[in-house]
């Protein structure tokens, strides 16, 4: 049986979900392609957590390729995101990074950008 109480409840629901769609079309966003985009995100983590938990992708699993199998995926996938982020995007004959790399490095000036030692390096600003 529906009751008074139960009807103005069920409006009271429709008000408020017209009005948090009304505030996503007003922020210039489509709801319904939030909503798709959402989903595949979770049809995504689900695929990878069931990947990962029923140890799928430990067995073939490699960021370098099928020769260098992981032991742990999760650390594996951490560490390649971590060194595409801190990647050294100095030129690879800089003074400075042959020197923090520790390879033989000239010890009078850089040859990527020409200066002397007692000038400052311009690339150090652009390391990852």
């Amino acid at each position: 049986m529906v009751t008074i109480e139960m009807v103005k409840q069920w409006i009271k629901e429709q008000v408020a979900e017209y009005q948090k769609t009304n505030r996503i079309k007003l922020n210039g966003y489509d709801p319904f392609d939030l909503a798709q985009k959402y989903n595949e995100a979770i049809a995504d983590a689900e695929r990878y957590r069931w990947l990962r938990d029923n140890k799928h992708l430990d067995i073939w699993w490699s960021v370098d390729g099928p020769a260098d199998r992981c032991e742990n995926i999760d650390a594996d996938v951490d560490e390649a995101m971590l060194g595409m982020r801190t990647q050294d995007l100095r030129p690879t004959d800089c003074r400075e990074r042959l020197q923090a790399e520790g390879q033989a490095y000239p010890k009078s000036g850089c040859n990527a950008c020409k200066k002397n030692v007692f000038q400052a390096c311009p690339h150090e600003t652009k390391q990852g």
